[in-house]
């Protein structure tokens, strides 16, 4: 039997934080196919990220003037 590990939409959104240091909403729809990034941004806080969020101004590809964008803290 093979060993196959899925991974979540949550695990690869921490993986590309950890690699990137943030992730807007606009990158996690194309990205990772998300329109729930607070939801998932929620359950990492939850788990003990320390994740800052600041709105940006700037039109996405829905129209939308500002979105979110996350911060991923150092954990060094």
């Amino acid at each position: 039997m093979a060993n196959t590990t899925k991974r979540t939409k949550t695990q690869d959104i921490l993986k590309y934080m950890k690699r990137y240091g943030s992730i807007s909403d606009p990158v996690a729809r194309n990205k990772f196919h998300t329109n729930r990034l607070s939801g998932i941004i929620l359950n990492l806080r939850r788990q003990g990220y320390d994740i800052v969020t600041k709105m940006c101004n700037g039109r996405d590809e829905y129209g939308k003037n500002t979105y979110a964008k996350y911060y991923l803290n150092s954990e060094e």
